[in-house]
């Protein structure tokens, strides 16, 4: 029996919304660590101008 993936089974996966949402939290608390200030806004911003272009 093949398993599933984890895109398959996760249900932030599943939704992009969710997804996004996960993802920008992610880059926000793993920058902090590294001692970079990064608000979700500047990546919702560079995130809608790769999206223009």
């Amino acid at each position: 029996m093949k398993k599933k993936s984890l895109k398959e089974t996760n249900p932030y996966l599943k939704d992009l919304k969710k997804y996004e949402a996960a993802l920008i939290t992610n880059v926000v608390t793993s920058s902090a660590v590294e001692g970079i200030r990064v608000t979700p806004a500047q990546l919702t911003k560079k995130s809608l101008k790769s999206q223009q272009t």
